[in-house]
């Protein structure tokens, strides 16, 4: 049986293919803070990509990207604040999440310019 971890990686891996076939060049993942995680931090057209990667092995309690709720976002947002403090950052950037649901990785969602 894999662990939540494991599935985790994996999702986060797989994004991160999907993400470079796209076009998108990463620069950072898993950027760990207290409160929080960025899972991919992405590159494309001189913007900056902050990307959060979510699994649902099935749908039985609704689809990987419903689970972003107030409380993610918000740490979420506080977590790409201090990261873009902390390389001091003036560029543009933005927010985008990816849903894999089910374990067949072909089962993505890009949605881009999330609301944080």
């Amino acid at each position: 049986m894999i662990c939540r971890q494991e599935r985790g990686r994996w999702a986060e891996k797989r994004a991160a293919k999907f993400l470079k076939g796209l076009g998108y060049k990463i620069v950072d993942r898993n950027v760990r803070f207290r409160f929080g995680e960025i899972d991919i931090v992405a590159s494309k057209d001189n913007q900056l990509i902050f990307v959060e990667v979510r699994f649902r092995k099935n749908d039985e309690f609704g689809d990987s990207l419903s689970t972003i709720d107030a409380k993610k976002r918000s740490k979420l947002k506080r977590a790409i604040l201090l990261y873009i403090n902390q390389k001091n950052y003036a560029g543009d950037f933005r927010c985008d999440a990816i849903g894999i649901n089910g374990n067949n990785s072909s089962k993505i969602e890009h949605i881009q310019n999330i609301y944080i």
